[in-house]
């Protein structure tokens, strides 16, 4: 399968205007024993006499300075005072993060060269990372700038037990999409999905990001509903100077651009619009059911089902960026970050699909091809992103954020099918077909937050609330039709029906999802100090969230009326719906939309927590507590008969203990152990009865009303080094015990493989995760810059999983778990000079072979394979970093990603 590009040349020109001339220096202070932020630090610039105290989140700055070295010293109640020097230079902002020790420390001094760095930045991040409360790994903005990503799903691929499935969605320590959580900039993300419990990470553009984090494991203060990990995604902070950038990129592939394509007419973006009729269509409910009103409104069509010949453009990309700092009496007091980015990328790829069928009696006799097809797939991707982060620093005790990103992925794509169908073994016999979809892909995703900070000095009380709002629209349409070749007529004639079918010919189905999700969380924190070696932090809080979906599909297709001529269906596609085919002699327009075809659905959510933060003898930090969640679900819509309404509810209360403790071996090293319960709920889509077909795959998906909530055990250790320069290395292991793991699977004595949801047996899942991140001069020992300037990195995981399914009372048999890969593996190498401007990266990561859909004891496994994606970039900088210049090459090697079926 060649879905992603064979070649991606990307020329990117960004230029930056820097309107601050005077240098600045910011820095953040933190506590050496816990990590921990520390507000109210008396912070002095002792050259200038300014002074000032750091914020609730331990920040400080001081603007308007000159190029040269200063001295600055920082005080704070029962620390020993810190005195470093700074060198500022060519009016760069010059970052320095200060530890203070507790005790009796002597001072300590130390100069720094001048960097513009940002809090964004590789180090910074792994600073954060070290000092974590539990185990997690993560990229910076840094980094993703040295990549060739377009999307936050490219991103990901980067980060240690990391990979993307269907190059959208996030598989984390080998676990499928829906064993992970999504938080953006703190608030719990919807499901961008309508048929999986998953949030697709393609609509985020990977320029707005911050960072990306993954927590691999609990504590008290997360949502429980995770396995794998919980995403973080963090968009753009705000400036330390004013600048603003434009980027304009185009792309050439050798598979796409200027080269031949199939595109089809008529409302794309918003089938059934008024381009594609002439007047406004009765709803469902009041769809007459005579043939001389049906016919009627099938004259309403306009004729637009022809397919044209085109050609691939280039792709291309452009972004616009700019920052904003405000001060008042020489200190930060606001500042914003708007951002708005679009791209439009095409590709093209081949999928071939055999269907096979085996004897039920004889398991040795060899599988038959019973399907041949080869899809052909056209498609235009637009990405377009807007953010709008602003900030007010009401004093340093008191911080306001609002923060917002708005997303619009579309793809619009032809899937063009030719080939064999009911092949017959024994005369050779098969129906040629020839099948074209016309397939429209529409998210818009909104996502706000409105939070603040504040800290109490006299009780030393930190105080945060968060209120958050992120709404997702995604629309569907389809169109197909289908023609099978008559060997009497010697000819291709349309298949047709009574419009119940997906792929009859005129079938039009439109798919609308509108999911909200709303809510509030407040967490406080006060320090409890005990004695010098016996210090604690009480952190308690509470969040309630409402999700609400709204879901509907409607299906229109053309049927033969009372005094059909049946000379029409040897008519090509671009005239076997025209207008004058429409009435008694050819077609009436039928609804076959079902009573399950919608559903609407509500979460609430209420949770609360309690965790303790306790440091022992400078060395040992024990995080634990409980989080309580009561979780409801209600879900309404009708069973599979058409009549029997649906009301499913559920009403779950949970006690979620957790544990991490932190051994620091030195202060680069610490030793991990972890404990938590966790929760896998089932989805709207997996409790719903909604039949959809997949016109890729063949296969019909439909919910299941019986799933119950998945209860996992984790287990965790991990050793980590952070040598400093922005170097790590890592070794972890881990175990979960799942209690009934919702699993995709065949459903058991369906006619044709259709797909639903189970509760599975108990399972097992045991892995190792290794990670380094080196400069090379480092490890070498050399001055030489080559050295110094190359960094590489790469990560392992290996995952052994195990659910044992019986088959019958005597037959029981052993299979990973659904989507569960045996391995990852990601590398990386990137070369950084500041002073010549020359870059460069190479990438590649690798997912092993994992069970795409579970099989029972008539449908096999059907699996995934493994595949290799490699990526590079050349970039060069020029005219004083104003100018960059990018060369990409996107999945240079392309290899075929192959699903097959094991039937050993």
């Amino acid at each position: 399968m060649k879905f992603l590009l064979h070649c991606i040349v990307f020329l990117a020109i960004s230029t930056t205007a820097a309107l601050a001339q005077t240098g600045k220096i910011t820095g953040k202070i933190y506590d050496s024993q816990t990590g921990n932020s520390l507000a109210s630090a008396s912070v002095q610039l002792v050259e200038t006499g300014k002074s000032t105290t750091s914020d609730v989140n331990g920040f400080f700055s001081f603007s308007k300075l000159a190029n040269k070295e200063y001295t600055i010293t920082v005080n704070y109640i029962s620390y020993e005072p810190k005195t470093v020097k700074v060198v500022v230079a060519n009016g760069a902002v010059s970052n320095v993060d200060i530890v203070l020790e507790k005790g009796s420390a002597k001072l300590n001094d130390v100069t720094i060269k001048s960097r513009k760095i940002s809090r964004e930045s590789a180090s910074a991040l792994l600073v954060l990372q070290k000092n974590r409360n539990s185990i997690s790994d993560g990229i910076s903005a840094e980094v993703i700038r040295k990549t060739p990503d377009r999307s936050a799903s490219d991103v990901m691929k980067r980060i240690s037990g990391a990979s993307i499935q269907e190059d959208k969605f996030a598989i984390i320590r080998g676990l499928n999409d829906r064993y992970n959580a999504t938080l953006i900039n703190g608030s719990p993300a919807p499901s961008s999905e309508s048929d999986r419990k998953a949030f697709a990470f393609d609509v985020f553009s990977a320029n707005l990001l911050d960072n990306l984090v993954i927590a691999k494991t609990a504590t008290p203060d997360m949502p429980s509903d995770f396995v794998g990990g919980i995403i973080m995604v963090n968009t753009k902070s705000l400036p330390d100077q004013n600048f603003q950038t434009i980027s304009i990129g185009t792309g050439l592939n050798d598979i796409t651009t200027f080269k031949d394509k199939i595109k089809y007419v008529g409302g794309q973006s918003n089938m059934l619009s008024d381009k594609d009729i002439t007047g406004p269509l009765p709803e469902k409910t009041n769809f007459p059911s005579n043939f001389k009103a049906q016919e009627k409104l099938a004259q309403m069509f306009k004729n637009n089902w022809a397919l044209s010949n085109g050609t691939f453009a280039p792709n291309y990309n452009l972004q616009y960026t700019i920052g904003r700092n405000f001060q008042r009496r020489g200190k930060d007091f606001a500042g914003f970050i708007l951002s708005a980015t679009y791209s439009n990328t095409n590709t093209f790829f081949d999928i071939q699909r055999k269907n096979f069928a085996t004897s039920n009696t004889d398991p040795n006799e060899p599988a038959i091809v019973m399907d041949n097809y080869i899809n052909t797939i056209y498609s235009s991707r637009s990405l377009g992103g807007a953010l709008a982060n602003f900030s007010v620093k009401i004093d340093p005790n008191n911080i306001i954020n609002f923060r917002n990103i708005y997303s619009i992925n579309n793809d619009n794509r032809l899937v063009y099918r030719t080939g064999e169908r009911d092949i017959n073994p024994l005369d050779n016999s098969s129906a040629l077909i020839r099948q074209n979809a016309r397939v429209y892909l529409s998210n818009q995703f909104l996502s706000s937050q409105l939070d603040g900070q504040h800290y109490f000095p006299e009780d030393k009380i930190k105080l945060n609330w968060l209120a958050y709002y992120s709404d997702i629209k995604r629309r569907n349409p389809s169109r197909n039709d289908t023609y099978v070749f008559d060997p009497n007529t010697q000819s291709y004639t349309a298949q047709l029906g009574d419009g119940a079918l997906d792929n009859d010919a005129g079938t039009t189905k439109t798919i609308d999802t509108n999911e909200k999700i709303k809510g509030f969380q407040l967490d406080g924190s006060i320090p409890v100090e005990i004695s010098e070696n016996f210090t604690n932090i009480f952190k308690v809080g509470g969040a309630y969230t409402i999700r609400e979906r709204d879901f509907s599909a409607r299906r229109l297709g053309f049927a033969p009326s009372s005094n059909f001529n049946y000379d029409i269906i040897f008519n090509s596609i671009d005239s076997l719906f025209d207008p004058n085919n429409m009435g008694p002699n050819g077609f009436r327009l039928v609804d076959r939309t079902a009573p399950f075809d919608k559903y609407d659905g509500k979460v609430k959510t209420l949770a609360s927590y309690a965790m303790l933060d306790t440091r022992l003898f400078k060395r040992l930090r024990l995080i634990g507590g409980i989080r309580s969640e009561s979780f409801q679900m209600n879900l309404n819509s009708v069973n599979l008969d058409y009549i029997t309404p649906l009301r499913y509810k559920s009403n779950v209360n949970s006690i979620l203990p957790s544990v991490n403790l932190v051994y620091s071996i030195n202060e680069k090293q610490n030793l991990r152990f972890s404990y938590s319960t966790t929760l896998n709920r089932p989805e709207f889509r997996e409790i719903s009865p909604f039949l959809f077909y997949d016109y890729s795959t063949g296969f019909t998906v439909t919910g299941n009303d019986t799933l119950q909530t998945s209860q996992i055990k984790n287990f965790d250790v991990r050793y980590e080094i952070y040598p400093g320069r922005g170097q790590v290395f890592s070794i972890s292991g881990f175990h979960k015990k799942f209690r009934g793991p919702i699993e995709q699977v065949y459903q058991l004595n369906a006619v044709n493989p259709n797909i639903n949801y189970q509760n599975s047996p108990d399972a097992n899942v045991t892995g190792i995760e290794t990670e380094v991140r080196m400069v090379l001069g480092a490890i070498l020992n050399s001055k030489v810059s080559l050295l110094n300037n190359l960094t590489l990195m790469a990560n392992y995981s290996w995952i052994k999983s195990k659910v044992v399914i019986p088959f019958s009372a005597d037959i029981k048999v052993e299979r990973p778990l659904q989507g569960q890969s045996p391995y990852l593996i990601n590398t990386g190498m990137i070369y950084s000079d500041d002073k010549s401007g020359w870059g460069a990266s190479v990438f590649a990561n690798r997912a092993g072979a994992r069970i795409f859909i579970a099989g029972n004891n008539i449908y096999p496994d059907l699996w995934e394979s493994g595949r290799t994606v490699c990526d590079v970039q050349i970039s060069k900088s020029l005219l004083k970093k104003k100018l960059d210049i990018r060369l990409n090459a996107k999945d240079f090697l392309a290899p075929k990603l192959n699903f097959f079926e094991d039937r050993n």
